[in-house]
């Protein structure tokens, strides 16, 4: 089910600790305006938010998300969560 991570059984990857959000708070600093489709277009530019592990963010896929669900649900736990984290 794209957009939950909930019937992950194994161990989870370590795509899970490293999150698209140096990324997606680099794009603009209202979250609100961010898109996935930003996200996942600056992420293939290694100059952009450098120390971001993208090799990292890419093992979303061993959990059977592609990297545009990964960042959907990146964005949307962020924009629930906006006023506590300042952004």
């Amino acid at each position: 089910n794209a957009g939950s991570l909930k019937g992950i059984k194994k161990e989870p990857p370590k795509v899970l600790k490293e999150t698209p959000d140096q990324l997606i708070h680099r794009i603009k600093p209202e979250i609100k305006d961010v898109k996935a489709r930003s996200v996942t277009k600056r992420m293939k530019q290694s100059a952009f938010a450098a120390s971001v592990s993208r090799e990292t963010i890419m093992e979303c896929e061993k959990i059977g998300l592609s990297l545009n669900e990964f960042v959907e649900i990146s964005l949307n736990a962020m924009k629930e969560i906006a006023d506590k984290i300042g952004v």
